[in-house]
């Protein structure tokens, strides 16, 4: 994989902030229309639910509340890590809410999640392991095979790769831009050491899509309970 040159800092364009600079042209999205008239969002609003896509501005979650999927934040919106790279809150946590596992249960419920079938033959069979990636902190093509590697060698079953995108200037600064085919050749290297699934563009995040993820690990098993040679 080669090195892209990045784009340059012209006078007509405006970076997002200092530490993200200027965007490429393929992290820009299109809003389709208004999120809070969203079927999800609407849910979320009227349960007083948290959501990792909101806390940490996930760029996809259009797309994900449009198919009808998220990810839930429980146990408040402060996290008490001190990540330099993510957008979520950090500080004390409020007092956990003792009424909020209800109000998941009731949202998967109404949500009529496609996964939770799946998640039923996960806790039967076993279960299905994931990791991510975000890249354009300063790493090499070297090292971040070679992590996917050590992933693989540990058992993972799902690995995602996506685009660090610095979300204020107080955070820690993009280093490079990939090109979405270099992330389409990674990807194609990730899969060649064996994983079950993998997303890798510079839009994916650790949850993006997952419901895709746990069926391709329950077709995956599927297959091989279903090559077993009778004794």
């Amino acid at each position: 994989m080669q090195e892209t040159e990045q784009p340059s800092n012209r006078a007509t364009q405006q970076p997002v902030n200092k530490r993200a600079g200027i965007r490429p042209p393929w992290l820009k999205i299109r809003v389709p229309g208004d999120l809070d008239q969203l079927p999800v969002a609407k849910l979320m609003h009227d349960l007083e639910l948290n959501t990792v896509c909101q806390e940490a501005r996930c760029p996809n979650i259009f797309e994900c509340w449009g198919a009808g999927t998220a990810t839930f934040m429980v146990l408040g919106e402060i996290c008490t890590r001190r990540c330099t790279f993510c957008a979520v809150s950090r500080g004390t946590p409020i007092a956990a809410d003792a009424d909020e596992p209800r109000r998941v249960a009731e949202a998967i419920e109404k949500m009529g999640v496609r996964s939770l079938q799946v998640l039923a033959w996960a806790h039967e069979e076993g279960m299905l392991t994931k990791s991510s990636l975000m890249l354009g902190l300063g790493e090499t093509e070297e090292e971040i095979l070679a992590v996917a590697s050590d992933l693989r060698d540990a058992g993972v079953e799902i690995f995602t790769m996506g685009q660090y995108l610095a979300p204020t200037e107080r955070h820690h600064p993009v280093r490079r831009y990939y090109r979405p085919e270099e992330f389409a050749e990674l990807g194609e290297k990730a899969r060649e050491l064996g994983f079950q699934h993998v997303e890798s563009a510079p839009l994916v995040r650790s949850s993006y899509m997952a419901h895709r993820a746990l069926e391709s690990g329950a077709h995956a098993a599927s297959h091989v309970r279903g090559s077993g040679q009778s004794g």
